[in-house]
């Protein structure tokens, strides 16, 4: 995982990259500046590295960004309009919990 700068990295290490991956992911699709088959992949892509890299659980935050792609690749309409609803309410938990620790 040397090109990902986890070089011997610990499971702990790997899920907060996972997490800090995830919220630039949001970001950027919330934005308009990741079509979603661009999100949709880069979600796909970091789901090997948290089933194989983060130890006894995957990290909570990117799981749900994770299954949010995924819900969009399965569910009836599909794609954005089925994964951004499920994104701007992990968004929205995420800034009220941020909110909520900074009190």
């Amino acid at each position: 995982m040397p090109d990902l700068g986890l070089d011997a990295a610990t499971p702990e290490r790997v899920r907060a990259f996972c997490d800090a991956f995830s919220r630039r992911l949001i970001e950027f699709y919330l934005g308009g500046q990741l079509s979603w088959v661009q999100a949709d992949a880069a979600a796909n892509n970091i789901y090997e590295l948290m089933v194989k890299d983060c130890g006894d659980r995957v990290p909570d935050y990117a799981w749900e960004v994770y299954l949010a792609f995924d819900a969009g690749e399965s569910t009836s309409p599909g794609e954005d309009a089925t994964t951004r609803p499920f994104i701007e309410a992990i968004a929205a938990q995420y800034a009220a919990d941020r909110r909520s620790q900074e009190s």
